[in-house]
């Protein structure tokens, strides 16, 4: 492994726990365009939580197509709960496979978690989901949609 794949697959993993030290607030998700984001969370087994995201992030399908080419590409996505002050990290960094498609590089993954998990605060609960991709020429990062309930 050379030192400039080693330093692609830290990367990630080293930014991912940066946010989860400091915070992620949604503003910061949404200051970069291009990317559009979904999350739901739906009843699994007993106890337990489905989490989806999938989106995809602009661009075109040549573009595409040389991106999940190249073996530099890395994506992952996080899973918090929103507050006021700083937002509590839930889950991840998870890994995700992104594909080539007309409308960019598509991506779908779904967690199974504990239900009790997403029950970040007192009251009413907001997940939310964020998701980052890095290429060699640059890098994709995007927001979800909130789901607000009581886990």
């Amino acid at each position: 492994m050379t030192i400039r794949s080693k330093t692609l697959t830290i990367l990630p993993i080293l930014l991912a726990a940066a946010v989860a030290i400091l915070g992620f607030s949604a503003s910061q998700a949404d200051a970069r365009p291009g990317t559009t984001a979904s999350l739901s969370i739906t009843p699994a087994k007993f106890g337990y939580s489905n989490v989806r995201i999938s989106g995809y992030a602009s661009m075109g399908l040549a573009e595409a197509q040389e991106v999940v080419a190249n073996k530099f590409t890395a994506a992952q996505w996080s899973i918090f709960g929103q507050d006021p002050i700083r937002d509590d990290y839930l889950d991840g960094p998870n890994l995700i496979d992104v594909r080539a498609s007309s409308r960019g590089l598509e991506f779908n993954d779904t967690r199974v978690l504990k239900t009790s998990k997403l029950n970040e605060d007192w009251g009413e609960d907001e997940i939310f989901a964020t998701i980052a991709i890095y290429y060699e020429r640059g890098q994709k990062f995007g927001s979800t949609n909130r789901i607000r309930g009581n886990f």
